[in-house]
């Protein structure tokens, strides 16, 4: 009897060990594990400055107008990883050699959290002066120029699958020239080739200035040639103090430039035209600026 008691204890114990075992919550498998965690992906975004002010105006876009360039600069980004598994593998390319950008590589970029890193990426926009070094470079085609610029990397899906990602982005800016032509009798003179240089205790200040010689019978003038705004201030070239008078151009206005003659000598005029593009580039082979970011031609005329 004693027995019998304890086989149906034995018995009722491993019913109940079955039946919990049943009822328990199974471990998730690996898959299942990760079955909520998103691919990776990219997001772009152009930031207005690296002061914490323009970290807040920071703006997401697949197409960036960045406005007016006046010369070389660079503008910043922040590549993002808004998915939840790394990207890895990371290439930024462009397809306009006058855009550069850096870097050009990245290992790994973790998903955006609080605690995340997040790249600076830096787009140089080359239009006449170099950034890294010295010298001059390349200017960009007056006007508008667009630069596409390619981001990839690799990353993992919801099945632990490698694939691709990427993002495309187009910088769009508005590059300024100033530039001019100055024309007498249908007779455009060579600016790339000035004839002489002048220059005098009135002027020592900018050196020696490059010059041009025209007919005494013949009227000058000068045509705005690039696509800003430009100023024009005329001097005496006996007097760097008092102008002789300043006009407007707007791009491809004219006006004629007329000398005055030499106070000693009456078979003889000379001039000196200051221009102002507020800090534009110029084609420095035509147009060589100061440090004050104006051109200074002396013009002369001799009455034979």
């Amino acid at each position: 009897m004693k027995i019998k008691i304890i086989s149906i204890l034995l018995s009722l114990l491993s019913l109940s060990l079955l039946l919990w075992n049943c009822s328990s919550p199974q471990e998730p498998t690996s898959k299942s594990k990760d079955i909520s965690k998103k691919p990776g992906a990219f997001s772009f975004i152009y930031l207005d400055g690296l002061s914490k002010d323009n970290y807040l105006k920071k703006t997401q876009s697949a197409y960036f107008d960045l406005g007016d360039l006046k010369a070389s600069r660079d503008y910043y980004f922040i590549l993002k990883n808004i998915g939840e598994n790394p990207i890895t593998d990371i290439t930024l390319e462009t397809d306009n050699e006058q855009f550069e950008i850096s870097p050009q590589a990245i290992d790994t970029l973790n998903a955006d959290t609080l605690e995340s890193f997040l790249p600076i990426i830096r787009i140089s926009a080359i239009h006449g002066i170099a950034l890294n070094g010295v010298g001059s470079r390349d200017l960009l085609p007056m006007g508008i120029n667009i630069a596409n610029i390619d981001i990839n990397g690799k990353t993992i899906d919801i099945d632990e699958e490698e694939i691709l990602v990427n993002t495309s982005s187009s910088l769009e800016v508005n590059a300024l020239l100033m530039d001019i032509e100055l024309v007498y009798n249908q007779t455009t003179l060579d600016l790339t080739h000035p004839p002489l240089t002048s220059g005098g205790p009135q002027w020592a200040y900018l050196g020696l200035l490059n010059g041009f010689i025209y007919p005494w019978d013949a009227v000058l003038q000068i045509q705005n040639t690039g696509n800003i705004e430009i100023i024009v201030t005329h001097y005496d070239f006996w007097d760097s103090n008092w102008p002789v008078g300043a006009f407007t151009l707007l791009p491809n206005e004219s006006s004629n430039i007329n000398l005055n003659v030499w106070p000693d000598n009456e078979y003889y005029k000379a001039g000196v035209i200051e221009i102002d593009g507020n800090n534009t580039i110029t084609d420095i082979e035509r147009l060589r600026p100061w440090e004050n970011g104006k051109v200074y031609i002396y013009l002369e005329q001799v009455n034979n």
